[in-house]
């Protein structure tokens, strides 16, 4: 068929000056609002119009798209090409829409862009295939991430078999430690044995030592805020790059020599911190220096780009410094663009700033690299810092959210009257008639409550072990519609956090509700 042949010179209509400018057809009002690109197409494969975002990808402007058919075939991946063929040919001999994945090479910079293509054949009123009309949606960054996701998971399951066998190699040294020990209580210091066992022993217990930090650092998880010491996380975790380092790269720390006060999550810095300074050995020249330093600021220097925000001063900042030409115009680009821009997939040095900037932005920081001539390259991460106040606004800042909770029943008038009254305190109601157990495994939305309506009949039961069994951090309420025909297990409304009698006023279930998640202090 003459509209899929690559080298196909079929001539193509006259084109008018206006089709450059104006879209035509149906096609007009997503080319002002697809955020890829749009476009309609000649059966010979030139564009009769394309809007701009396609040079990006392909490095040919719209202008030049419209005049040489070859174009198209010149930057998809040659891979794919056969697999765009047969789409074509899809597309022509069909009335629908379809779509295809490929891949498609910028001619100036070779770079690949992974693009998902929706295209549908126009005719005229004879049928005859006057053209297509489609548009490409960039999926460069999802297509990298689910690569990375690939590779995520085996070392996700590689982490618990290490476990297992680290701590198997912990009884080991155990075992060599207590023998060691043993032989070293029945020889005196003059044997000549004496000086090697005590070597055994003390390496044995350094390497137990390092078996349980990384163990702790595996069980580690972010997510609580605390007031740290910037200074004690960069210590311990330059402790540990130490032990990871080669020995050509010394590892220098200049840290301040007050405190310096955040409020912060700890475990999350002390991965950034890991994270800039396995970066910087990686781009820095053999036998290059590393220098690691904390301050206290009183301004922050005007430096571009930027990630995050500008934080009160004084301010508390690490800086991480390298010589190498890795952090340079690519990553500054990386940081600069937000991760939004299309590239291609990312390398470790694209991961590790992201990993800072998430951390900058989540926790009211900037992020900055500042380079030189010299080749020299220094990461700079500002934070706020701490006033000893933001805990307790933390805390009331708690209060005030609105909890997630699930309302749990049969569609009745007391179930419409109880979600009405929920929603008129600090509640999220989801209304649902059976299945919660769906919704509390749902990763998406933390569920903080299960309000149950009803009898404690079997259903009741299995949620509340399902609940328990599972070490849920969710209250569990049972509000009874009616007095039971029979009393109910002791052991079951022990297992529940509150029970609510029938015919109890609203006002009283609301109270019950606020004193269940918000106590009241010994103070109060």
């Amino acid at each position: 068929m003459p509209a899929v042949k690559r080298n196909s010179r079929t001539p193509s209509p006259p084109r008018r000056a206006a089709d450059a400018d104006a879209p035509p057809g149906p096609v007009a009002p997503l080319a002002q609002l697809w955020p890829g690109v749009v476009f309609r197409q000649r059966p010979d494969l030139t564009f009769e119009f394309v809007t701009a975002a396609i040079e990006t990808l392909t490095g040919i402007s719209p202008p030049d798209w419209q005049t040489a058919p070859s174009r198209f075939w010149d930057t998809v991946h040659e891979l794919d090409a056969g697999r765009v063929e047969d789409h074509l040919r899809r597309c022509e001999g069909s009335e629908a829409a379809h779509t295809l994945p490929f891949r498609v090479r910028h001619l100036r910079h070779g770079r690949i862009s992974h693009i998902l293509e929706c295209r549908r054949a126009c005719r005229d009123r004879a049928g005859q295939l006057v053209g297509y009309e489609g548009l490409w949606l960039d999926q460069t960054r999802q297509t990298a991430a689910e690569q990375r996701l690939a590779g995520a998971s085996w070392h996700e399951t590689l982490a618990a078999v290490t476990m297992g066998m680290a701590h198997g190699f912990n009884n080991l040294l155990a075992g060599i430690g207590s023998l060691s020990e043993t032989y070293l209580a029945q020889i005196g210091p003059q044997h000549a044995f004496h000086e090697g066992l005590s070597l055994i022993r003390q390496k044995a217990q350094q390497a137990s030592q390092m078996i349980h930090r990384i163990v702790a650092i595996h069980r580690a998880r972010p997510g609580t805020l605390g007031y740290h010491d910037l200074n004690e996380i960069v210590r311990d975790a330059l402790d540990l790059m130490r032990q990871a380092l080669p020995q050509h790269t010394p590892l220098t720390a200049d840290l301040s020599p007050d405190a310096l006060p955040l409020y912060t999550d700890d475990v999350a810095l002390r991965q950034v911190v890991v994270t800039l300074t396995r970066l910087a050995a990686d781009t820095t020249a053999e036998h290059g220096e590393l220098l690691v330093t904390t301050r206290l600021w009183d301004q922050v220097p005007e430096l571009s780009p930027t990630a995050g925000v500008r934080p009160r001063t004084p301010c508390c900042g690490l800086s991480v410094r390298a010589i190498g030409d890795a952090l340079q115009e690519a990553n500054l680009q990386f940081l600069s663009t937000a991760g939004s821009a299309p590239s291609s997939p990312w390398r470790q040095s694209d991961a590790a700033l992201h990993h800072a900037r998430q951390f900058a932005q989540a926790h009211q920081g900037l992020l900055a690299v500042d380079t030189a001539s010299d080749g020299r390259a220094t990461v700079h991460l500002w934070l706020p810092q701490a006033d000893f106040t933001e805990a307790d606004q933390a805390e009331r800042q708690r209060h005030q959210e609105k909890r997630r909770v699930l309302l749990v029943g049969p569609p009745s008038p007391a179930r419409d009257r109880m979600a009405g009254r929920l929603r008129q305190c600090p509640f999220h109601v989801h209304v649902i008639p059976d299945h919660a157990e769906a919704w509390l495994q749902s990763p998406d939305d933390p569920i903080h409550g299960v309000i149950l309506q009803g009898d404690a009949g079997d259903d009741a039961h299995a949620l509340i072990r399902f609940v328990r069994r599972h070490r849920l951090p969710v209250k569990v309420v049972l509000q009874l519609l009616a007095s039971p025909a029979e009393p109910m297990e002791t052991q079951f409304l022990l297992q529940a956090d509150l029970v609510l009698p029938p015919n109890l006023p609203e006002e009283r279930i609301a109270e019950q509700l606020r004193r269940l998640w918000d106590p009241p202090s010994l103070t109060d």
